[in-house]
């Protein structure tokens, strides 16, 4: 059995104290959102699994792009796992969301002298922070697991975005869910046996 086994009145103490050394000054637990409404409802938590579903082109990776900026700023150390996005497509959504300046002007190149210092501010701050960005388009729980535990063994791993979970062959419904399932519990035991 693992090494939280014994009685769990011995381990009362450290829980507690674990539980209040996370707290925040406003009321929030862990690593609160950059939405304030989310915070009544969930923050980013050690051990926590958090899951946003919806239709295709509706948001989802910007949000946890801007999240993972967030930690960031925290001092989070982040690891993406990026099932569309190379380093290249990437990267300008990145700077994009840390500089405030468009991934259509990055791309292009038509921005303005300040539009050009935000960038390259953003760019300085960047190579300074603890993320890692892989792209994976095929959901493979060995790979997964190991790209998780190099960095979680370097103490370089606080927060884990998985981007995104989706089933790798055409089934019928109940097989999707349940394919989806598997690997949201996958991507949560990992979350819990890393504390991340």
């Amino acid at each position: 059995f693992g090494s939280d086994s014994g009685q769990f009145g011995e381990k009362i103490d450290d829980i507690w104290e674990e539980i209040c050394s996370n707290r925040n000054e406003d009321g929030t637990f862990g690593l609160p959102s950059l939405l304030p409404t989310l915070n009544e409802y969930l923050t980013f938590g050690k051990g926590e699994l958090i899951l946003v579903a919806g239709p295709t082109g509706r948001g989802k990776s910007a949000y946890f792009l801007a999240e993972t900026c967030n930690a960031l700023r925290s001092g989070v150390p982040c690891v993406v796992i990026d099932t569309e996005l190379t380093d290249i497509v990437y990267f300008p959504r990145l700077i994009a969301c840390l500089s405030g300046v468009t991934v259509k002007q990055i791309k292009n190149g038509k921005y303005n002298n300040e539009e050009e210092s935000r960038i390259k501010k953003a760019m300085e701050w960047l190579k300074r922070q603890s993320l890692v960005h892989e792209y994976q388009p095929i959901f493979n729980k060995m790979q997964i697991e190991q790209v998780f535990r190099k960095w979680f063994n370097k103490g370089r791993l606080g927060m884990a975005v998985y981007d995104y979970i989706k089933p790798s062959e055409k089934f019928n419904a109940a097989e999707i869910s349940q394919s989806l399932g598997l690997m949201a519990d996958f991507l949560k035991s990992v979350a819990g046996n890393m504390n991340i």
